[in-house]
């Protein structure tokens, strides 16, 4: 069974959220505080026998310290998650529990002081006798409920009883609801294993040697006597602990041998210690006292035999696993970070969903765009909101389409698609080089430092289709365009006022047209000629002199590269952004459209 959602009310910044998608491999990026690290509590929560504690309760919305300085907290906690069994898995689930659309809906609730509560959520019996997990009552309420229900069974043996009840179920009506949590499918819901530090080679020792633990503990052959048990598991904690060796020398062939005293008993249960490295001559590496060059490789190769670990636990029929990893790439270089996420990818399988929390832009920008989900805090800070690009109704062809070809192609990577907050379009060589330099005079700082990402759309359609792609996935898109694009020119215009309009694109809130007709004729005489007399060291350039070439307007700009010998509209676009001196400088048209992209950027 496969987790394909969860959903979250009342846990620390996670007040509120939406269905928040999982897939084989799912990577959670956004700020600081946003709530990933939460997710993954809430996940263990779910999953897991973990209590959430006061602190984990959401601030109550605009409350404020009391006399003791103490916040008040909500009292009410929901974690919801939808998996998706197999289809042999249905045929179990559906014994005791109902399905929504084909996959099973648990909700555990918390009020505080409180035990959780575990539901199911789906269509039940309207007859709320028919909502108990039938195999695990006892004959005795069973052989009650089929007299009230009129089934004339009788006998000792249970199971007619269920079978009978169970076939009578099936043919009444149903209303959407919800039941107890059956224990008998517990089983089947994934086991969640999370490494407490990633990027530290201890720590993903441990949660994977716990995973086994937790595995070899469930095993048949291990339900005997106790000391057998004990022994039995201890052995294959330190099997696969030596497994470890051949990974760590492919990397740091200086160490001679690698060991992880591993131990269990039912007094202390599982037990490890600390990770010991030798080298040639036996005497004992201590990681936490070498360069960083180490530590990485030992890292690099913990998780090779990780990868191994996982492959063979399937083959021996354990249950699935959701393995979480924060921060794996923490510290790691260029190189180290590709290479790590290459075997992070060979962890996922039908058996194993990946969830990974970073900040690395290299493993954002490796990833399927449909696989991020995106954490972002509101102004207060006390809430976060979870976006993706891909909510289930979108087409996944249309989103390799936009986001790999189109978005590379315009130098678009998934990191700034999710943290850029505003997308300023614009169309033309000199503007390439001009509006960068023009945005810090307008502005006093670089696009980047105000979260505004500058595209050049050079007239393309592709561009004009990705921006609305973006627009339609809540992403801010302002467009400076030329005026005379406006008018009929018999050629294809794709940034003209009507196909802008027919884009979905609100004018004038979204589109400012730079005027009079173009970007460069949009500028005063007195400011080219500035401007040129800076460039060229030539006096003569005067207000009049520029004016003599502007008629008419279309041959503008030819006539300046000519008379000025500025090669090219790059080389005019940095001339003129460097020599102006202040915002007034620049036409009041793309002043606004720069101050909106900052005011939407907010």
């Amino acid at each position: 069974m496969q987790l394909t959602s969860i959903r979250v009310t009342h846990f620390r910044s996670l007040y509120q959220t939406e269905w928040i998608q999982f897939r084989d491999l799912s990577v959670l990026i956004g700020e600081n505080d946003g709530g990933k690290t939460a997710t993954l509590d809430a996940l263990e929560i779910l999953l897991g026998s973990r209590q959430p504690d006061t602190e984990d309760f959401s601030y109550m919305p605009g409350s404020t310290p009391d006399e003791h300085d103490v916040i008040p907290h909500e009292q009410y906690m929901l974690i919801e998650g939808k998996f998706r069994p197999t289809e042999t898995e249905k045929t179990e689930v559906t014994k005791s529990a109902p399905l929504e659309d084909d996959c099973l809906h648990i909700q555990k609730s918390f009020n505080s002081g409180e035990q959780p509560k575990i539901l199911v959520v789906g269509q039940v019996p309207v007859d709320e006798r028919l909502r108990i997990d039938f195999e695990s009552e006892n004959i005795a309420t069973l052989r009650t409920l089929a007299g009230e229900l009129g089934l004339g069974i009788g006998g000792q043996s249970k199971q007619p009883f269920v079978d009978a009840i169970r076939k009578y179920k099936d043919g009444q009506p149903t209303t959407q609801g919800t039941v107890a949590f059956p224990n008998s499918i517990k089983p089947l819901l994934p086991e969640f294993t999370r490494f407490s530090s990633a990027s530290d080679p201890t720590s993903v020792v441990s949660g994977v040697l716990r995973t086994i633990f937790k595995q070899e503990i469930e095993k048949p052959e291990n339900s005997g006597h106790l000391l057998k048990v004990q022994e039995n598991i201890t052995t294959k904690l330190r099997e696969e602990a030596a497994a470890l060796n051949p990974f760590v020398r492919k990397y740091r062939p200086e160490v001679k041998s690698v060991s992880v005293d591993t131990e269990f008993n039912f007094e202390s249960g599982f037990k490890t210690i600390e990770l010991r490295l030798r080298d040639q001559n036996d005497r004992p590496i201590l990681l936490k006292k070498r360069g960083t060059g180490v530590q990485k490789h030992i890292t690099l190769a913990v998780y090779e035999w990780s990868s191994e670990i996982l492959k063979k636990r399937q083959n021996e029929g354990a249950r699935p696993l959701i393995l979480a990893l924060d921060e794996p790439d923490t510290s790691l270089d260029y190189q180290s970070q590709r290479k790590l996420f290459d075997i992070i990818q060979g962890f996922v399988s039908p058996l194993v969903q990946i969830v990974i929390c970073t900040h690395s832009v290299n493993l954002i920008n490796r990833v399927p765009v449909e696989k991020l989900n995106y954490y972002a805090l509101d102004p207060s800070r006390t809430k976060s909101s979870v976006e993706s690009f891909v909510p289930d109704s979108t087409n996944l062809e249309e989103v390799e389409f936009f986001l790999h070809r189109l978005g590379d192609g315009l130098g678009l990577h998934h990191a700034l698609m999710f943290y850029e907050r505003c997308f300023l379009l614009f169309e033309g060589k000199t503007e390439e080089t001009a509006i960068p330099i023009i945005f810090k005079l307008c502005t006093g700082q670089d696009t980047y430092t105000k979260g505004v990402r500058l595209v050049n759309s050079y007239d393309n359609y592709g561009a004009v289709v990705f921006a609305k792609f973006l627009h339609k996935h809540k992403r801010k898109v302002v467009f400076a365009v030329d005026q005379d694009t406006t008018r009929n020119k018999g050629v294809a215009r794709h940034l003209t006022q009507d196909a802008l309009n027919r884009a979905g694109f609100n004018i004038p809130q979204q589109v400012y047209f730079v005027c009079p007709d173009h970007f460069e004729y949009s500028f005063s005489d007195e400011v080219w000629a500035k401007v040129l007399r800076a460039e060229t060291k030539y006096d003569g350039w005067t207000p009049e002199k520029v004016a003599s070439l502007r008629a008419p307007p279309q041959g503008f700009v030819d006539k300046l590269l000519r008379e000025s010998g500025i090669p090219n509209k790059p080389k005019l676009g940095l001339a003129l952004a460097k020599n102006l001196s202040d915002p007034s400088d620049v036409p009041e048209c793309l002043r606004n459209c720069i101050y909106k992209a900052v005011e939407m950027a907010q």
